[in-house]
């Protein structure tokens, strides 16, 4: 993941999963003026247990809800 050295982040680091040859990810949040939403990248291996990797994106979106997005009409 690529971000503009414009913008002010920090690394979730309680979003970031790195399971060697299987399924990694990377989540930011950005600080943008009074805004602070969250971007990410998912990556699953190919060829690799795809039930699993569900299961792991799961619980990323479960702590995902907990993080004040800044989404519209919330």
């Amino acid at each position: 993941m690529y971000i503009c050295d414009n913008f002010q982040f920090s690394i979730c680091t309680d979003l970031t999963v790195n399971h060697i040859l299987e399924f990694e990810t990377i989540f930011a949040e950005i600080t943008h003026g009074m805004h602070k939403p969250v971007i990410g990248e998912v990556y699953r291996v190919p060829n690799t247990n795809e039930q699993l990797s569900i299961n792991r994106y799961e619980t990323i979106l479960r702590k995902l809800s907990t993080f004040n997005m800044d989404l519209p009409g919330h």
